[in-house]
């Protein structure tokens, strides 16, 4: 099942990764429409948010042959997939939104968080499991899940292959607390430095 959750890790990374570099630039691209028409300017990284969105799940297709051919039947655990795409969009969105006004400011911010999230794709479950740690390798486990990545994109390849997720509780509870803040420290951060921003447009 390797290269099924190769595939599944890969997708939802590239579906972060855009989220988070297309709603940090999301002011810097728009500065023109944003300057001769007043719209919610939050409203351009969450278009971003939704467009990759619907890609990504159009991308899941592929998924679909390989478990043919691997003879997994969808479960209940499918559930998980849309649970773990909800955590990725805000974590990403999040972020995205707390570092758009300081892009405005120096651009060298998107420079930075593409190389961040190109070396992410490494530091994260994306080519490996977290079930393929050895057990000599366990204590590893405390700062692995310091990742909040690694729990969302761990349910996506659990609800497409029906396996139970086997993380414990209060990591799950840990990735989802740091999703859901990020999204609202960010909204908050945004709403209150987007006034001040704009004029380095």
């Amino acid at each position: 099942e390797y290269p099924l959750w190769v595939i599944i890790g890969v997708i939802t990374w590239t579906f972060f990764s855009k989220i988070l570099n297309g709603s940090i630039v999301a002011l810097t691209r728009n500065g023109e429409l944003i300057k001769q028409v007043y719209l919610p300017r939050e409203i351009f990284a969450f278009s971003i948010t939704i467009s990759n969105l619907i890609i990504t799940i159009f991308s899941f297709l592929v998924v679909i042959p390989f478990m043919i051919y691997l003879e997994i039947a969808p479960t209940s655990q499918l559930v998980m997939v849309p649970l773990g795409l909800i955590l990725v969009s805000s974590l990403g969105l999040g972020l995205g939104l707390m570092f758009s006004g300081l892009n405005t400011l120096n651009r060298d911010i998107e420079h930075l968080f593409r190389v961040i999230t190109r070396a992410g794709l490494f530091l994260s479950p994306v080519m490996w499991t977290v079930k393929m740690l050895p057990e000599s390798r366990q204590s590893m486990i405390e700062y692995l899940m310091l990742n909040p990545m690694v729990v969302p994109i761990s349910m996506i390849r659990s609800g497409f292959d029906g396996t139970e997720l086997g993380i414990d509780s209060l990591y799950i509870i840990y990735s989802v607390v740091f999703c859901l803040a990020s999204l609202i420290l960010g909204s908050m951060i945004f709403k209150r430095s987007e006034a001040t921003v704009v004029k380095y447009l």
